[in-house]
């Protein structure tokens, strides 16, 4: 007792000095060991700091608008991770040789870490299990396939297995595009194929390449098509027309991916809807990013802008038969920034008060020869209606670095980032010797 008394009795400010070097889980165990401690241990200021020191991979912040208990259950997540990670030097453990029929389209898949999906002799879709050497011929065609993608999406029956193939006729256009459903059953060693569905491109003619993003939302997103893919419903889903209830949007030219420079109306002449720019899923929204510059009519030194649009499923809507449904614009907002090659560290979360949905991205972009990182957290309200709700957008600047490299259009050959929507992203960037030495680290 006596020597707890004589702690007590010191100032504050030398004790909250050494517990700022505590790591996070330490910070928690000294709960018990007073009511002083534990009383401290909850103070704001000191988890901002250890967030702010912290030397362990960890979403953006300290924020103001992240909570203490956020900083608190984030940094022991962070700390357990950091402890799966070594420094010691990648060694083989083994490796497999798996031989082809014929010759193979495009590149193959690795699908949960152990298959590999390759398309061979043009027809058929191969599964080559990489543990057990076995080969399964998943899918055979009579046609002439010209491209495919695949990737795979974790949901609570299983692994599930998506193959998109573009199918050319004797004409080069229309071309038949196909989507195939596989499903891992049990514990067993095979994929099964359930599903196939013929994907509802109507007349839109939207160039050749075949793509499939997914993530951990129950959606896929075809990028040869601009559809999205519900996988609990097996509904396919176009964007409606564009519009936009922003006075900065119709006064400014829509641009959608990189070379297209074409008005508005004279897009609407030739196909019915406008193709998004770039796509986040999440759990709850399909998140469009585009790009808009100014007009001729407008002033040179008017700044490029980002629209940023959020869409939901349309709700009471079941189309019958491979009918094609439409997304329901459900927010929007404009940031004065050029906003390219976002993304998502946080999923949906929804505040249990105001029943708002956040999201939180992460935004690469070179300037000069620097690479800049900074966080863009997405605030969208609870809708009730049709009507479009404001969307909030915020930007917080993370850091910078050096990369001697001159790359206004983001190439990947000069980074590569990759984020996970629990709030981690680790990633290279090539850094030019500053000797201009050619080589790269």
């Amino acid at each position: 007792m006596r020597e707890s008394r004589r702690f007590d009795s010191l100032p504050l400010d030398p004790v909250f000095h050494v517990l700022c070097f505590l790591c996070a889980r330490d910070l928690v165990q000294l709960r018990s060991v007073s009511k002083l401690f534990h009383d401290i241990t909850y103070d704001r200021i000191i988890w901002k700091r250890i967030y702010a020191n912290a030397r362990v991979p960890r979403p953006p912040g300290p924020f103001s608008s992240q909570s203490t208990r956020f900083l608190e259950q984030t940094l022991i997540r962070s700390e357990l991770l950091a402890e799966c990670w070594t420094t010691q030097p990648i060694q083989a453990v083994s490796s497999t040789q798996i031989r082809l029929a014929g010759s193979a389209l495009g590149h193959p898949r690795i699908i949960g870490g152990r298959w590999l999906l390759t398309f061979e002799s043009y027809r058929q879709i191969v599964l080559h299990d990489i543990e057990t050497h076995s080969r399964q011929v998943l899918w055979e065609d009579s046609g002439l396939i010209t491209s495919w993608d695949a990737c795979f999406v974790t949901s609570p029956g299983g692994l599930l297995v998506y193959v998109i193939l573009r199918k050319n006729t004797r004409r080069i256009w229309p071309a038949f595009w196909k989507l195939l459903e596989f499903r891992l059953q049990g514990e067993s060693d095979h994929i099964y194929h359930p599903v196939s569905l013929d994907v509802p491109t109507g007349a839109r003619y939207l160039g050749q390449s075949v793509c499939l993003i997914s993530g951990k939302a129950p959606f896929l997103y075809i990028t040869g098509q601009h559809l999205v893919f519900d996988t609990r419903t097996r509904i396919f889903y176009e964007f409606p027309e564009f519009s936009s209830d922003l006075d900065e949007i119709r006064a400014r030219q829509f641009f959608t991916t990189p070379g297209f420079s074409s008005e508005l109306d004279e897009v609407q002449a030739h196909q019915s809807f406008v193709a998004p720019g770039s796509v986040l899923l999440t759990n709850t929204h399909i998140i469009v990013v585009s790009r808009h510059l100014p007009t001729l009519a407008t002033p040179s030194s008017a700044a490029e802008s980002t629209l940023i649009q959020a869409f939901i499923l349309p709700a009471d809507l079941h189309p019958a038969g491979n009918a094609i449904a439409t997304l329901r614009l459900s927010h929007e907002g404009i940031i004065p920034d050029h906003l390219a090659n976002l993304a998502l560290t946080r999923n949906s979360t929804i505040d249990s008060i105001t029943m708002s949905t956040h999201l939180r991205c992460l935004r690469l972009q070179p300037r000069d020869d620097r690479l800049y990182f900074s966080s863009v957290d997405l605030s969208l309200p609870e809708s009730h209606s049709d009507i479009v709700l404001p969307l909030s957008i915020k930007l917080n600047d993370i850091f910078m670095v050096e990369s001697g490299i001159y790359d206004p259009d983001m190439s990947p050959t000069g980074y590569y980032i990759e984020a996970s929507d629990d709030g981690h992203a680790r990633g290279f960037c090539r850094n030019r010797a500053e000797d201009n030495n050619p080589k790269s680290s």
